[in-house]
């Protein structure tokens, strides 16, 4: 075994999966600033604009550590689940404060599907649909019965009342 000094990822799809995460939060910040700017006012609740520019921040903190510290050895199994879980953790809580069901940012899902077979084959990225569809299907459960603005008072996203 040779001791390797370069902290980048190794394969091409590490490295394009770093500068993918790099973009879409690029993305997703101009969205959502653009959203509270332009948008209307119900589009996003204000309480939770800040919380959500912090995730961001943390999920373009964690993109940036990914690339130069890939996980390599008996820590990848970790770097893998981390990365999918801050991807689904991103895409909950931005689909939340956007709207719920309704939100702009429930694409988010899909990306951490694809994200989650680029780290891990076609298992992981099983694995990762049905634990988005459970979220999923939360969410839209909590918000149609009027459960969810029980948890998260700010948020009314009940679309019955």
């Amino acid at each position: 075994m040779r001791a390797e000094t370069d902290k980048s990822p190794k394969t091409p799809q590490q490295r394009w999966l770093m500068v993918l995460r790099l973009v879409i939060s690029t993305f997703l910040l101009i969205a959502l600033s653009l959203i509270k700017t332009h948008g209307n006012i119900l589009d996003i609740y204000l309480k939770f604009y800040e919380p959500g520019l912090a995730a961001l921040a943390f999920y373009y903190f964690l993109s940036i550590f990914y690339y130069y510290f890939p996980g390599q050895g008996k820590v990848a199994a970790f770097h893998q689940s981390s990365q999918i879980a801050a991807d689904l953790a991103l895409a909950i809580c931005l689909t939340v404060i956007t709207g719920g069901g309704d939100s702009p940012f429930s694409f988010l899902f899909i990306i951490a599907i694809i994200n989650g077979s680029f780290l891990g084959g076609i298992r992981t990225a099983l694995v990762v649909a049905t634990f988005s569809s459970v979220l999923w299907g939360g969410l839209v459960t909590l918000q149609d019965t009027g459960r969810l603005a029980l948890w998260l008072p700010a948020l009314d996203l009940n679309p019955v009342g």
